[in-house]
């Protein structure tokens, strides 16, 4: 896409971030990027190294590999790709604008959490993450077997995101789910 031109701001680029022991192409998460494309969206949806054993300090390098320069982004992650989003907005620069922040089934790795010990958030760290983030959403579904709804209920307070609670939908596992046309709608509300 070019610059933006005659006063037309240019559409985002929307990053999707896969949990683990997923991939990009998989049922609502593929489906999600093609709906998003042909709707003139870029999309970038990279496969995370090793998602069965992951280390988060290679997921970060690889988003921002494939973020490069770009400066104007939604995001968009399941699960620990929420997580790992959360850390990759911690460290963007002051000029990169996050226009939304879309976690499904989302967590914040806090100091209660025995996995990746140096890549806990602190209450302060979320609270100025808010400075990069125009708008944040958590969708959650009210029986999640593997993030309880408290957490993402929580991480949604400490960013003051907006809630969208669905019923049913368990982890949002993309092996079980084809669409999720909730994430498409915040994604391409204006």
């Amino acid at each position: 896409m070019g610059e933006a031109t005659a006063g037309l701001t240019r559409q985002p680029t929307v990053v999707i971030v896969h949990g683990w022991a997923s991939a990009p192409g998989e049922g609502w998460l593929g489906w999600l990027a093609d709906e998003l494309r042909e709707r003139g969206y870029e999309v970038i949806a990279p496969q995370m190294p090793h998602p069965r054993q992951p280390d988060i300090d290679e997921w970060l390098e690889k988003l921002r590999e494939v973020v490069g320069e770009r400066r104007h982004l939604v995001l968009a992650g399941h699960s620990l790709g929420c997580a790992v989003l959360l850390q990759f907005v911690a460290g963007l620069d002051e000029n990169v604008v996050v226009e939304k922040l879309v976690l499904i089934a989302g967590f914040y790795l806090e100091k209660t959490t025995t996995h990746w010990p140096k890549h806990y958030l602190t209450n302060t760290e979320l609270v100025q993450m808010k400075e990069h983030i125009r708008d944040s959403y958590i969708l959650y579904s009210d029986d999640d077997e593997m993030v309880a709804p408290e957490r993402s209920l929580q991480l949604a307070e400490k960013l003051g995101a907006q809630v969208i609670e669905l019923h049913q939908m368990g982890h949002f596992a993309p092996r079980r789910l084809t669409e999720l046309p909730e994430a498409l709608d915040i994604i391409t509300e204006r």
